[in-house]
């Protein structure tokens, strides 16, 4: 193998020594020596291996020598005035440990700043000057914590389907379409509230038959917790098949839901699109049988996004009272839909919030999901639903929560309930923007059958001129009776 006279790149500076052929090496170069005294190092002994010390010597043993790979010219930023210059680059190593195979073509990070010069050098002046770091820009991190024991222990995911026991406090209300139509802002917890979960050209509150829940699970596949959810009535929807055709609908929705334990929190929001969150549930049980229930939420206005810690004032305050001359009797959420009203929740997307714990995921699409229940002993009672003085600026200054509720709400309590919350039956990417003014006024003739029919609309909104589509519309999944649904809407 030739060699070449003199080193490949430009010197750094002149060379003062013999320029004889030499094989390829790596050569440290003190550039803070002057010429003579470079020269008089040199003459002292021309033997490069008797000079381990002298800053002209071989540095074969150094791990600088094998990155030679990645660069002709290496930076070694100890001190702002040494050079290194490599005459040959070098094989790479596979056992490098700073440099893989894939990074040859990367340079070498600094072990450290460079120093600051008090004066210009003509050094760092050139191609191969040592360049100042940028300073890195601040980087925002939030810190996930571990939920207690207290509160279930580390979240995990467990799909569903979920089989649940527990006690049921509920009571059903009507909301008529002119309070629907302007829903009180506590209807939505303040993360979706303003999101598109709660945007009304995509899911347009109609009323209906209303509900409010508050459950105590014993048994769960994330271990007991307590519940509280709110669903106004029905939500108009609509989506676009692959066919083209129209799929419309007009199904219950969950607005505002609180659950006590993260994993329950994180559980809801990922399976079923149920906008969950955090709150303290506090029950005392009275002597006479009566019950109140007080729910302080995490996700209070005040706290500014943090969710944390629970509210100091409660959200929604109730005392069961039980009737005691009404006999016990089972019960079954299946029988409202006998009686023609349609039990199947329709959910939006969610928005990903900072819960404290990773609680708060977001989820990408729309789902249809049916929930039963059923117990072999309730007890019919009063739901007393004034709210205390402290606690009326949670729900709007509403004196009995929500504005078109009476004090007094006839309910059960589903003793030993069990539940199931399903698959979601259909799952889609995104609703369509529903036409303004249009509302769940359109009458449908439809055909039950085992599988999606068919249906022609007779919409008084639609001109007779234009051209209509056909709307699928998807049956019932348990009973096949309307009027009382017709009557009322």
């Amino acid at each position: 193998m030739s060699y070449p006279v003199g080193p490949q790149t430009p010197p750094l500076r002149p060379s003062l020594f013999d320029s004889r052929p030499k094989p390829p090496h790596l050569c440290v170069v003190d550039t803070s020596l002057s010429p003579d005294e470079l020269h008089h190092l040199q003459d002292d002994d021309d033997d490069d291996d008797h000079q381990p010390c002298s800053p002209l010597s071989p540095v074969s043993a150094s791990p600088w020598e094998d990155a030679s790979a990645a660069s002709t010219t290496a930076s070694i930023p100890s001190t702002p005035t040494t050079q290194v210059s490599v005459n040959e680059p070098l094989p790479l190593p596979a056992s490098f440990p700073l440099l893989s195979g894939d990074m040859s073509g990367k340079s070498m990070p600094p072990l450290q700043p460079p120093l600051p010069l008090s004066s210009p050098s003509p050094i760092l002046s050139s191609s191969s000057a040592l360049a100042e770091p940028k300073p890195k820009e601040p980087e925002t991190t939030r810190t996930v914590k571990t939920p207690p024991e207290s509160m279930g222990g580390p979240i995990r995911h467990i799909p569903p389907k979920w089989a649940l026991r527990g006690d049921i406090y509920t009571f059903s209300f009507w909301t008529p379409p002119s309070a629907a139509g302007s829903l009180p802002e506590h209807a939505y917890s303040p993360l979706e509230g303003k999101t598109s979960f709660a945007d009304e050209a995509y899911s347009r509150p109609v009323g209906g038959l209303s509900m409010i829940q508050i459950l105590s699970y014993r048994d769960s596949p994330v271990g007991p917790y307590d519940e509280m959810l709110v669903a106004p009535g029905s939500f108009d929807w609509e989506r676009t098949e692959a066919d083209g055709t129209k799929t419309r609908g007009s199904n219950p929705k969950i607005t505002r839901i609180y659950v006590s334990t993260p994993s329950s929190c994180f559980n809801g929001r990922t399976n079923w699109n149920t906008p969950k969150h955090l709150a303290k549930f506090v029950w005392d049980h009275h002597p006479d049988g009566s019950t109140t229930i007080r729910i302080f939420p995490h996700d209070d206005p005040s706290h500014d996004g943090d969710e944390s810690r629970p509210s100091s004032t409660p959200f929604f305050t109730t005392t069961f009272k039980p009737m005691p001359l009404v006999p016990r009797f089972p019960f079954a959420t299946s029988w409202v839909d006998h009686l023609g009203f349609n039990t199947t929740l329709v959910m939006p997307p969610l928005p990903p919030g900072k819960g404290t714990y990773g609680e708060l995921p977001s989820t990408s699409r729309w789902i249809s999901l049916v929930t039963k229940q059923f117990c072999k002993t309730s007890t019919v009672g009063w739901y007393d639903v004034r709210q205390p003085d402290d606690g009326r600026a949670s729900c709007g200054g509403n004196e009995n929560f929500l504005p078109w509720l009476g004090r007094w709400q006839v309910g059960l309590k589903m003793e030993d309930a069990d539940l199931t919350f399903e698959i979601p039956d259909e799952t889609w990417e995104r609703g369509d923007k529903l036409s303004e003014g249009e509302r769940s006024s359109t009458t449908t003739m439809t055909t039950m059958t085992p599988t999606t029919t068919k249906t022609t609309t007779m919409d008084e909104t639609t001109p007779y001129d234009e051209p209509r589509e056909e709307v699928c519309e998807k049956p019932r999944s348990w009973g096949s009776g309307n009027f009382l649904y017709d009557y009322f809407t």
